[in-house]
């Protein structure tokens, strides 16, 4: 007889521990959405002037990005000639320092050999793990490689 009111008992209490567990659970406020994409902070690159005769050259490309949701997932740095000719040269950010949150990020871009003279625009693809994006580009730096 005792076994049985205990078996009885027990039952009522792991129900009634689910329940309130459950309820625990699904009480809990819901985490608030990602909505804003990834921000270029500030940038920076070396060297200014590039010689591309006969020789193709590399420019290193400093940032600190950052992101308040859930952080930069992949971004690339696309510099862009548009004279003539259309040149183009492209290269993924690379965290350096920092978190997906707020980092400080390299792009190691080559410009191709005998690009033309002038200046190139750039332009930045950044997005961030909930999947926002952001096209940052010259028009907000206001800062371009040279090539002689």
């Amino acid at each position: 007889m005792w076994c049985s009111r205990l078996a009885v008992l027990r039952r009522v209490l792991l129900a009634v521990g689910s329940c309130l567990i459950l309820v625990g659970l699904w009480a809990q406020p819901a985490a608030a959405a990602d909505v804003s994409a990834p921000t270029i902070e500030s940038l920076d690159f070396q060297p200014r002037t590039v010689d591309v005769t006969g020789k193709a050259r590399t420019v290193k490309v400093t940032a600190r990005i950052t992101d308040t949701g859930s952080g930069l997932s992949r971004g690339s740095l696309t510099f862009l000639y548009a004279g003539v000719t259309v040149r183009s040269a492209t290269a993924d950010w690379v965290r350096q320092s920092g978190t997906a949150n707020d980092g400080t990020y390299t792009a190691i871009v080559t410009i191709p050999a005998d690009a033309p003279p002038g200046n190139w625009t750039w332009y930045s693809g950044l997005t961030d793990t909930a999947g926002n994006s952001a096209h940052p580009d010259t028009r907000y730096a206001g800062d371009y490689p040279t090539t002689a």
